[in-house]
């Protein structure tokens, strides 16, 4: 699922970046991150704060849901 941040640029404007992650989470959900941090070190906790929301599931499971629910409505 895609995830977005939000920061600013020097000037004071907002930029929106867009990183797919390979989980579902329910939204909306927002955290602080710390970019200083290393790259492994951010997806260790992303995915545990992920991993502890209500609804949090793997991407293909979620895709997979998705597309049956899609051929059901398409079979009705």
């Amino acid at each position: 699922m895609p995830g977005t941040v939000y920061f600013s640029d020097p000037e004071g404007n907002r930029i929106e970046m867009f990183c797919d992650t390979p989980w579902y989470v329910p939204q909306p959900l927002g955290f602080e991150v710390d970019l200083d941090k290393s790259e492994d070190e951010l997806y260790r906790e992303t995915e545990a704060i992920c991993r502890a929301k209500p609804g949090f599931r793997p991407i293909e499971e979620w895709r997979a849901d998705i597309a049956a629910k899609i051929a059901a409505t398409m079979d009705a």
